[in-house]
């Protein structure tokens, strides 16, 4: 019987770790920075920047053929229609934080957001 407390006070202890470190990364997640820019890729090459505090709607246009229509409102963009089959670009919904990204694979569209101040950081390759 003295083992079966002793595995017990060890998974309580276990689960209390799990979820802290859970609880950590997900205010982390929630906690990042606004963007203020979003960049548009259409075929890997830049198409537009737009800044994310004026509202705009407009169309992507590659080689005069229609793509999508991308909304900017509120700091935050969103793919509203899009001539791929599946739409999961218009699925994504709305991208206001730094580094999050819209992508369309058939149109061959990427929507990303950048421009929140960046801190200095080290990886473990710098020596210094």
């Amino acid at each position: 019987m003295k083992s079966l407390k002793t595995f017990a006070r060890t998974d309580i202890i276990l689960i209390l770790a799990v979820t802290a470190v859970l609880s950590i990364w997900i205010g982390l997640l929630y906690l990042k920075p606004n963007s203020t820019k979003a960049v548009i890729l259409v075929h890997g090459k830049i198409y537009k920047t737009v800044p994310l505090d004026k509202d705009s709607t407009f169309n992507i246009l590659w080689k005069g053929v229609y793509l999508s229509t991308v909304q900017v409102k509120s700091g935050a963009i969103r793919v509203v229609k899009s001539t791929c089959l599946r739409k999961i670009c218009v699925h994504t919904g709305w991208i206001s934080k730094d580094g999050q990204a819209i992508v369309c694979l058939p149109n061959r569209v990427i929507i990303y957001t950048e421009g929140a101040k960046k801190s200095v950081s080290y990886d473990v390759m710098t020596s210094q």
